[in-house]
C-alpha cells in the first residue's frame, strides 16, 4: 500500500503537506507526494485529484491510499492494509449522514477496472470543471460502479475525521480542512494571465480559450476591455495572443525530408529512439504524445500539434515548438515558440482530424515521405490510448477505425510507413513503398507482412497486414525492414 497526496506549488498547501509527510514518516508508511502548478481557484485545483490518482495507478504497482494534502496520520491505518491484503475491495471511502461521500481519504485497488473507473471520473470532472471533485466521484460511482463491477466499502469515520468533529472518535487520519483558510488565498485563474475575479465578478474560462463574466458590470467590463480582446456584442473576451512565428520558417525544416507523425495509441508506451532513423527529419507529435517524444534523446526538430481546445494548454513543448490552430491559440497567448495555422490555408475544414492537419502542413512545406507511428486504431484496431497519455479517449473511440479512409486521401502519392512500436523493438515491422494515386496505403503492424491478391480492407485491418498485388505497385518494390 502506498500513501499518495498532491499539493499546489507556491500556495499555503506547499507548507501544509509537510505535516502529512512528517506523520507518515513517524509511522513508517510508504508515501509519495507530488506538486502541481495551481490551476487558479480552489475548485480547479481540487479537480487535479482524479488525474493525479490515475497517474499514480499507472506509475506505481501498489494499491493507493489517497489523502488530502492537509491531512495527518494519527495512527497506523491498519484497516486499509487489511483491505489491500484481502484483495476484494476496489474502492473505500467514508459516507457522511445524508449520503455525502467524502473524498479526503479514499482507498483505490490498483487494477484494470479501477483505472477504467478513474478515467470515467476524469471525463466527468472535465465535463463539469466547476463541480467539487468528491461530487463527481460519487456520481461516477453511481453511474459506472455497477457496470465495472466495482466493490465499494465504507470507511469508518475515524479514517476521515474532520478536525472539529469531536464526536467522530479518535482519529486514524485527521482532515484539517485548511481550505477554509486557504480558499481566498488561491486567487489565480484556470488560465495564466486571467484573474479569477474582477470587481467581485467571477471570471469563467471556457474550453475555446474565451472567458466571461456572469452579468453586466461597468467597472469589470472596462477592466476586461482594457486588457483583453472583446467579442463584439458579448460579455466574452479572448487574450490578445502573441503573433507567433512565421509558418514559412518551416520550409527548410520539412523540405525533401521524411516527416514522423506520432499518434496516441497504446504502442506510444513502447516508443524509443530506434523509431527515428533520420536525425534531421521533423517530428510532429499529436497532442499529449509530445511529452513522450520529448522524453527521448533524439536530435530531430520536434513539434507538438494541437487543435483540440478542450486540452487547454496541456500540450506545451519544453524543448520543441508548437503548431496550434488559430482557434486554440488563446491557450498559448504568451507562448512564443508557436506557429499558428489556418485551416483555410491548409485546404481543410475546422473539424478536420489533427493528423490530417499535420500531414497537410508537412506537404505544404515540401516533405517527401511519412512515417505514421503509434496510430494503433488504424493498424491493429486497438482503439485505446497509451498509458503515458494519462486518460482514456473522450467520446466513442470506435471512430478511430474510420480514420484510415480519411487519412489515405491526404497521403496519396507519398511513401508512407505505418509503424507500431513493440516492447521488443527488434520485432517491430517497418515497410516502404510509394503510394499509388488510387489505392490505400501499405500498412505494417506487429506481425509479418503477408502478400495477397486482395487489396486491404481498411475497415478490417489485422496483425497480418496485406500488400497490394504486384500490378498495383507501379514499378515500386515493397520490402520489410527491422529496426
Amino acid at each position: 500500500m502506498l500513501v499518495v497526496a498532491f499539493y499546489t506549488r507556491r500556495t499555503p498547501y506547499e507548507q501544509e503537506v509537510r505535516k502529512l509527510e512528517i506523520s507518515a514518516v513517524r509511522l513508517g508508511l510508504k508515501y509519495h507526494l507530488e506538486g502541481y502548478d495551481s490551476r487558479g481557484a480552489w475548485v480547479y485545483n481540487c479537480a487535479i485529484k482524479p488525474e493525479f490518482i490515475l497517474e499514480m495507478l499507472t506509475r506505481q504497482d501498489d494499491d493507493l491510499l489517497y489523502v488530502d494534502a492537509d491531512a495527518e496520520f494519527m495512527k497506523e491505518p491498519t484497516l486499509i492494509q487489511e483491505m489491500s491484503d484481502g484483495g476484494i475491495v476496489d474502492i473505500a471511502a467514508h459516507i457522511m449522514a445524508g449520503g455525502i461521500l467524502l473524498s479526503g481519504t479514499v482507498y483505490f485497488r490498483n487494477n484494470a477496472k479501477i483505472k477504467e473507473f478513474v478515467n470515467e471520473w476524469i471525463k466527468k470532472q472535465r465535463s463539469k470543471p466547476d463541480r467539487w471533485d468528491q461530487k463527481t466521484l460519487h456520481e461516477t460511482l453511481i453511474n459506472h460502479g455497477p457496470r465495472l463491477g466495482i466493490e465499494f466499502a465504507e470507511l469508518p469515520k475515524e479514517y476521515c475525521r474532520i478536525f472539529d468533529k469531536k464526536d467522530w472518535g479518535d482519529a486514524v487520519i485527521k482532515q484539517n480542512q485548511k481550505s477554509i483558510d486557504f480558499k481566498e488565498k488561491v486567487k489565480d485563474s484556470i488560465m495564466d494571465g486571467v484573474p479569477a475575479q474582477v470587481h467581485k465578478q467571477r471570471v469563467t474560462v471556457h474550453g475555446d480559450g474565451s472567458f466571461t463574466i456572469p452579468r453586466r458590470h461597468r467597472e469589470a467590463e472596462a477592466y476586461m476591455d482594457k486588457h483583453y480582446r472583446r467579442v463584439p456584442g458579448e460579455r466574452r473576451w479572448f487574450k490578445t495572443a502573441h503573433q507567433g512565428l512565421s509558418m514559412e520558417e518551416l520550409r527548410p525544416i520539412f523540405h525533401d525530408k521524411k516527416c514522423y507523425i506520432i499518434g496516441k495509441g497504446p504502442s506510444l508506451d513502447n516508443l524509443t529512439e530506434q523509431a527515428f532513423d533520420e536525425p534531421t527529419a521533423p517530428i510532429i507529435a499529436i497532442n499529449e504524445s509530445i511529452h513522450k517524444v520529448e522524453s527521448l534523446k533524439i536530435p530531430n526538430p520536434i513539434f507538438a500539434l494541437q487543435q483540440d481546445m478542450g486540452l487547454r494548454d496541456t500540450c506545451k513543448p519544453t524543448r520543441g515548438k508548437l503548431l496550434v490552430s488559430e482557434h486554440a491559440q488563446h491557450w498559448y497567448a504568451e507562448y512564443l515558440n508557436k506557429y499558428v495555422y489556418d485551416y483555410k490555408e491548409l485546404g481543410v475544414k475546422q473539424t478536420q482530424l489533427s493528423v490530417i492537419c499535420a500531414i497537410e502542413i508537412a506537404k505544404k512545406y515540401g516533405v517527401r515521405s511519412f512515417d505514421l507511428i503509434c496510430f494503433d486504431g488504424c493498424v491493429t484496431k486497438n482503439i485505446a490510448y497509451a498509458e503515458c497519455v494519462g486518460h482514456a479517449p473522450t467520446g466513442d473511440p470506435k471512430r478511430f477505425l474510420e480514420h484510415p479512409k480519411h487519412i489515405e486521401k491526404h497521403v496519396q502519392g507519398y511513401k508512407v510507413n505505418w509503424v507500431i512500436p513493440t516492447a521488443d523493438p527488434s520485432s517491430a515491422s517497418r515497410g516502404t513503398r510509394s503510394l499509388p494515386l488510387v489505392h490505400p496505403v501499405t500498412h505494417h503492424a506487429l506481425g509479418r507482412v503477408v502478400p495477397s491478391k486482395k487489396r486491404p480492407n481498411m475497415s478490417s485491418l489485422s496483425l497480418q497486414m496485406e500488400l497490394f498485388p504486384p500490378e498495383t505497385q507501379h514499378d515500386h518494390s515493397s520490402k520489410q525492414q527491422h529496426s
